[in-house]
This record gives C-alpha cells, structure tokens and sequence, in this order.
C-alpha cells in the first residue's frame, strides 16, 4: 500500500436547479492507495455517492463537474471521453450499487448480464464466459453457482442478489470496487457475511476498496482509513482506529453518539436503575408481569399463514401446489401502550405477521382478535373502525407515498377519511406537520423533493391523522442515516407518550429495537424462538438463534 492508484483533487461537482444551484462536492481532495480500504461516511446530502459516481463518470444529468481531476494511474477520468470511460467501467473501476434488484436487469437472467459484461469487456468465447460467471460466482460465496446463473434477480434471496452484484463487479477482475451502501437493507447476519466477503476478496485479489457507508460499524470492521464527509465538503479523515478513538469535527462526535449500542443499556427506553446505576432487571420483570395481566388490545391464537406457489406450467393446470408456511403456531398478546420489538432474519415471517396484524393478508388458520373481536369476522363499521385504528408505517417511504400528491394533499386524503371534510382540514394538516418537526413549506413539495427523513415524518404523520390506537412500523429506518435514525426513534416515542400509542416495531437492527422496544420477539422460520423483556434477551439470550443474530451484530467502533 505505498502507491495511490485513486487521487481525486480539487473535485466541485455543481446540479443546476430553478432557485440556485447546488454544490454537491466542494473541491474535495482525497487519495486511495493500492490494495487500501477507504471508507467514505456521511449523511444522505453529504457528497459521498455523488463522490463515488463521480470516479465512474456517472454524475446524473444535469449534475457536471465543474472543476478538478479524478487521477486513475495517471489519467485523468475526467477529460476522458464517454467511449474511453466505458472501457474502464466493469474492466479497471467496478462498482457495486446500494440496491441489487434495481442494479440488475430483470427481464434477463443474471448468468445472461454476467456473460454480457465478460464478453463486452475480455471478448472472450460464450464457453470461456460462461466458466468465468461461474467461477466468479463461486468467488462471492454462493453455494449453487449454476442454479443463480439460470436465475432471475426476483428469485433470489436480498443477500444472494448482493452477492451475485459484487460478482459481476469483479467479473473482469478490476483494480478497484466501489460499494455504495451494499449493506444498508440486510440483515445483521448477511452483513456480516458481505464484510466477511470483501476482506476475503481484498486478501484474494489485492483489491483496492472503496467503501461508501452511513454504518460506522461496518465500516470500523472493514476499512483501513475513512474520510467524514458533510455538505459535499470532506471534514475530517485519518485511520479509522485514531478517527473513532480520537474525532475533532463536532459532525463527527454527533455521528458516533447516534449509533445505539447494545452494550448501552442506560439509553433504553424502559431501562431503570439502582443506586450503583446498574439496569434493575426486577423492575423490568415487574413491569412485563403487569402488562401481561392487561387485557390485550390485540392478540394472535394459534396463527398458521400459509403461501401456495404454483411450480409451473404443469402445476397451474392440474392444481399441484407447492406451500410455503411463512408463519406457524404464532401466539402473542399485545396490550395498550406496549412497545413490542419482532426481529428476525428476512424470511423468518415478521413481516407476514405484520401483514395479518393489520388483515392485510388472512391467517390460514388460528385467530388474530381485535379488542376481543375476531378481525376476520368484522364487516361494515366495526371494519371500517379496525382500518382506522391500526395503521402502518412502511420501510420504502419513497414508494409509500403518491408521487402524483403534495405533502398537503396526502395529508388531508387521511384526514378527510377519518373526519369527513372540515372546514379547518389545512390548519389540521399544517398542525400535523408541525407535530412531526416538519416545516410548512413542505406542504406544496411532492415526495422526490423531499429528504429520506422528511418523507418518513409525512408517512408516521399521515398515519398518525387516522388517530390509530397502534402503529406497525415494518424497517421504518432501515434506510436512513444514523443521526435521522436517532431523530425517529425520538419521534416514535414522543408519540407514544403523547397518545399512548401501541407500538409494533419490525426491525433487523438489534440495537436500535433494543433502545425502542418495552418487549421483544425472536422469529425463525415462521416460529417465535425467544419472546420477553427486550434488555434481559439483548444481555442474555437463551436461543442459539438469538445468539447468532447478537453475535453478528458489528462490533465496529466498540473494539477500539
């Protein structure tokens, strides 16, 4: 590592807009030696992305660089024309995007994009290809090659899709991976695996690394030196052990006191101390004995949800089915003002239990009752009443909300559901927003205008104007930045004092719902594994299962 193989200097990047124009990068200067692992960290906004596109010469339009060069082995990317650059992506810079479904074509198979990009870039022969896509994606971990090559993206598990991704990106073994976020969505297990994955890669092939993350976890785990980025300046930087031990910039002491940890158990939302100020685990017990005494206000019996695939062409014919049991023998019960935590491995049924809490989906057998009435027995009012009561918080508030609406409109839809068409409706909506920490201004915006942390705030706020009894945040910050993170979880809360709220958070992120969650709920496989006081399974878990997810959580920053 005593060359740079990567030095960005003097880097502007500018986007036009109809008010000003926005700096996204402000002369930045940075350099990547070979073999080095160099982690970029910031806050959505920050530049860091915009950074990593950059090197690739894909700065969306209308966004331009401005000024500076971007040295790769000596030339400069930037004065390189787009046939040139072309050359260079795939073969010399690689880069793995945040989002493997949209990141792959998903009308063609993978094996068919891998032989695509090997053949453009090695022009080699369709057999030599193909024993290459299959090499490389036996390189990633994958445990049947062939079957993922015959594979289309959508049939592929979150961490197989990233695998196959960081796959093709090492394809035509380039000198240098960018990862923008490839962790973000997945569970603590399968981060674990891709860190696990890109150290083994770097050993293996002298891979230069580049590696675009909001997680200081990850990254502390990951990388040999970072740089701190904010408002598209870069703040601070050194080895990542003296960076996290030692921080200067006040952006970055904020980012590293956002992280919850789980060896923090002062910060939890039900956590009581004793005079030593140690957690008193009796209270904690005391507390989950009186609200298990409580009448629930929802409560699952014996719940089985059950899928039918159908196999094929065949199958459809003649009604052979295959069943997928995404939930078995499920019993939980849910009291006023609880905060219930379901983690879980994606697959382990914690989203199909929110589904059926909401009677999106219908339980296959067993009862969910609502207020003691069974919700699949309810019609008319009392189901009109139901809708009203339980909402949800998505984990995509992108999708979630219309793009076709104004913040203002979507809020008053809600409102006119739930109160008809009043003459205050935008006072309400207004008073909505400023509950939220939201300014006025963003009533007129769309969502696209609008922040990954302001877009949630409209989705807790639109859920919050149908004055529901209890909330289902399904990875409602999963996608966020750790200090916005921070801002919901507050926000969560503050609610829940407010309205006495019950709330019901789905999450993969064991830290934060151990922060969050009065009570926690282990899954695997359909099935409740572990189920009580979230401090007491946080320290000391009973269930291999839980102990693997706990185990897998990044040490990161702590090990310093």
């Amino acid at each position: 590592m005593e060359k740079a193989i990567l030095k960005v200097i003097d880097l502007s990047v500018k986007f036009p807009t109809k008010g000003n124009d926005v700096e996204a990068l402000k002369n930045i200067s940075f350099s990547v030696k070979t073999g080095e692992a160099l982690g970029i960290l910031g806050e959505s906004g920050s530049g860091k992305s915009v950074s990593a596109l950059s090197i690739m010469n894909l700065v969306p339009s209308p966004g331009r660089i401005i000024n500076g060069s971007i040295l790769y082995s000596g030339i400069n990317l930037v004065s390189l024309s787009e046939a040139d650059m072309r050359r260079l992506r795939g073969s010399e810079i690689s880069m793995v995007f945040q989002d493997p479904l949209t990141a792959f074509n998903p009308v063609y198979t993978v094996g068919k994009q891998l032989l695509h990009i090997i053949q453009t870039h090695k022009h080699k022969s369709k057999k030599i290809a193909y024993n290459r896509a299959l090499e490389v994606l036996s390189l990633v971990g994958l445990p049947d090659p062939v079957r993922v090559f015959h594979s289309y993206p959508h049939q592929l598990s979150g961490g197989m899709r990233q695998r196959a991704l960081i796959g093709m990106a090492l394809a035509c073994e380039p000198k240098i991976l960018i990862a923008d976020e490839p962790t973000t969505a997945l569970d603590v297990t399968i981060q674990s695996q891709i860190v696990q994955l890109f150290h083994e890669l770097r050993e293996q092939l002298d891979l230069t690394l580049i590696y675009i993350t909001h997680n200081l976890d990850l990254m502390a785990e990951l990388c040999d030196r970072a740089i701190v980025m904010y408002q598209g300046k870069i703040v601070e930087e050194g080895d990542v052990k003296t960076l996290f031990n030692s921080p200067q910039h006040p952006y970055t002491r904020m980012l590293i006191d956002c992280v919850p940890r789980l060896n923090k158990p002062e910060n939890n939302v039900i956590s009581t101390s004793n005079k030593n100020g140690k957690p008193n685990l009796l209270t904690h017990n005391i507390e989950l004995e009186q609200l298990n005494n409580k009448e629930p206000i929802i409560e699952f019996e014996n719940v089985y949800r059950d899928f039918f695939i159908e196999k094929n062409i065949i199958s459809s014919i003649f009604g052979s089915k295959k069943t997928l049991r995404a939930v078995a023998d499920f019993n939980l019960k849910i009291c006023k003002g609880d905060i219930i935590g379901i983690v879980g491995e994606s697959g382990s049924g914690k989203s199909t239990v929110a589904m059926l809490a909401l009677h999106l989906l219908s339980a296959t057998s067993g009862n969910i009752y609502y207020r003691r009435k069974n919700i699949s027995n309810l019609k008319g009012l009392e189901l009109k009443s139901f809708r009203h009561n339980v909402q949800m918080v998505f984990q995509d508030n992108q999708s979630a909300l219309n793009p076709r609406k104004t913040i203002l409109k979507t809020l008053n839809e809600a409102l006119i559901i739930r109160h008809g068409s009043p003459q205050n409706i935008n006072q309400m909506a207004e008073d909505l927003l400023l509950s939220m920490g939201l300014e006025l201004d963003i009533l007129e915006r769309y969502p696209h205008s609008l922040s990954g942390g302001q877009r949630q705030r409209v989705g807790i706020a639109r859920a919050m104007a149908m004055e529901p009894e209890i909330i289902v945040a399904d990875e409602p910050v999963s996608s966020l930045d750790v200090s916005l993170q921070t801002q919901i979880i507050k926000l969560f809360l503050q609610l829940h004092k407010k309205h006495n709220l019950t709330l019901i958070f789905i999450s993969h992120d064991l830290a934060l719902v151990s922060h969050l969650c009065k009570r926690l709920i282990v899954m695997q496989d359909g099935k409740i594994v572990e189920a009580g006081n979230a401090f007491d399974i946080m320290m000391h878990p009973s269930h291999p299962y839980t102990q693997n997810l706990i185990n897998s959580v990044p040490k990161g920053i702590t090990k310093f």
